[in-house]
């Protein structure tokens, strides 16, 4: 059996998942989805709101629905650092909590680099 990635999904209020997984599936700030196996080389990446999907050890399909964020890949371990997603009745501020300002200041830095290839 190939080693398991061992997946980490945080938010600035908690841990919302931990587990080991076959592979990853992620949605990217440039619309892109991107796949991720064991194995996969380091990686940093902004991703977008939308669904991350994964295949667990079962070999079920599941998914989690996360905000904007970041993504890194290291030693065969995907953490996603994600915002919370808005309930229909909250607004996001301007300032946000540090964690949003790091995020968009890091989301954006992203897109920039991206544009600049």
């Amino acid at each position: 059996m190939t080693t398991p990635l061992s997946l980490i999904v945080l938010t600035p209020e908690k841990k919302l998942l931990e587990t080991e997984v076959k592979s990853v599936q992620v949605l990217l700030s440039d619309g892109g989805r991107m796949g991720i196996l064991p194995g996969h080389t380091k990686l940093i990446a902004a991703t977008a709101s939308g669904d991350l999907t994964y295949l667990d050890l079962q070999d079920n399909l599941l998914k989690i629905e996360l905000g904007d964020g970041i993504l890194s890949v290291e030693n065969n371990c995907v953490r996603v650092m994600t915002n919370p997603l808005l309930e229909e009745n909250q607004s996001e501020s301007e300032d946000g909590n540090p964690f949003d300002r790091i995020t968009r200041e890091i989301i954006q830095r992203l897109k920039m680099n991206s544009q600049d290839r």
